[in-house]
């Protein structure tokens, strides 16, 4: 389902706007895993994951996904609880109401549940829906929620609580029912076939891992900070990039650490035939080019079957050499990853094997 808003779109080259932040927190175990769950939605299941380059962790609201030059915004308030009357689920909306009338443009707000009674939706079974699936009966009780949660706000502006501005903003909250478990959310990232991906232990404890990253974001006091500028987030130290989680998904699935000064040991002898001026420039070309491929979107889904390719290659010869692994592999998805060449596709078999056989 897509979603966008109807209000005016935002044009703020000579607009002098201000946002004051009012939503850093600190949250319990539970909202923090929950909050890691709405951040890993917004990265591979939202419809516009693909756009979303940094993740703001509890400055906007619990999380908001930022576009690469951070001029749109994806906004999310998460609510782990799961027996959420109609008129609690009003007033956890507040924040993204907020957001709403505010100068910035916001492109999609999301509250994240953690679950809700069947009596709310008009169809039980569907776990993603917007104001229109919702019965007449619980729509009435959200919208009262928001109003008094609204005028009880001091940074809501009384003015914005009009009736228009209350109906416009429900149109366009998507809601959003957790179903998934936490290793779900980590098989998101990893576009792969189910035979090599590592056990549910095993993507549990990534999970947690980004978790702590978020939850150490939480370090720093933002509340009344004034910004004007949605890109003004970066000095504050609130945010991890989308391409940081990826790169730590993917270490610890060939466990090792990509970007690590060592050389692997199958790539040994292609690193003592090279220059030993130039032995340096070639491996950090090799670990560029193999970021550049991990985070490059459009070609996403055959990064994952060439790393496929080559993890099966692995389980069926250990006993091969690197050379004879890249001779084995599907050249015709190969020559789609036009960041990578044959010295760094090599290197990065080379990683593979030493993260399977080695470590």
């Amino acid at each position: 389902m897509h979603f966008y808003i109807q209000k005016s779109e935002v044009v703020c080259y000579n607009k002098i706007m201000s946002y004051v932040i009012t939503s850093s927190e600190r949250n319990n175990k539970s909202a923090s895993e929950h909050e890691t769950k709405a951040l890993l939605y917004l990265m591979n299941f939202h419809c516009k994951s693909e756009e979303i380059s940094f993740f703001v962790i509890d400055f906007f609201n619990d999380v908001t996904g930022l576009n690469a030059f951070a001029t749109e915004a994806y906004d999310i308030q998460s609510k782990a609880n799961k027996g959420v009357s109609p008129k609690t689920i009003g007033r956890e909306l507040v924040t993204l109401f907020k957001n709403f009338v505010s100068d910035f443009n916001f492109k999609s707000y999301i509250l994240f549940l953690g679950g809700l009674a069947d009596s709310i939706r008009k169809d039980s079974n569907k776990t993603e829906f917007c104001w229109d699936d919702i019965t007449d009966k619980a729509k009435a009780k959200i919208k009262n929620g928001l109003i008094e949660e609204c005028k009880s706000k001091s940074y809501i502006n009384n003015a914005t609580i009009t009736d228009d501005n209350i109906d416009n903003f429900l149109r366009n909250v998507l809601f959003v029912i957790n179903d998934k478990e936490k290793s779900d959310y980590i098989k998101g990232i990893l576009n792969t076939s189910p035979l090599i991906l590592p056990s549910n232990e095993v993507l549990d404890s990534i999970f947690d891992e980004i978790k702590d990253r978020q939850s150490s974001k939480k370090n720093t006091l933002v509340e009344g900070i004034t910004i004007n500028n949605l890109n003004q987030f970066i000095p504050f130290n609130r945010h991890i990039k989308a391409s940081e989680i990826k790169l730590l998904v993917l270490n610890r699935i060939v466990n090792y650490d990509l970007m690590s000064k060592g050389i692997p040991g199958g790539f040994s002898d292609i690193y003592h035939s090279i220059d030993v001026r130039d032995r340096a420039i070639v491996i950090e070309d090799c670990k560029l080019a193999i970021a550049k491929t991990l985070f490059d979107k459009n070609n996403s889904d055959i990064f994952w079957i060439v790393f496929e390719d080559i993890y099966e290659n692995l389980s069926l010869h250990p006993s091969y050499t690197i050379d004879e692994i890249y001779n084995n592999l599907n050249m015709n998805y190969v020559k789609m990853l036009n960041n990578l060449d044959i010295v760094s596709l090599k290197y990065f078999i080379s990683i593979i094997k030493e993260g399977m056989y080695e470590n």
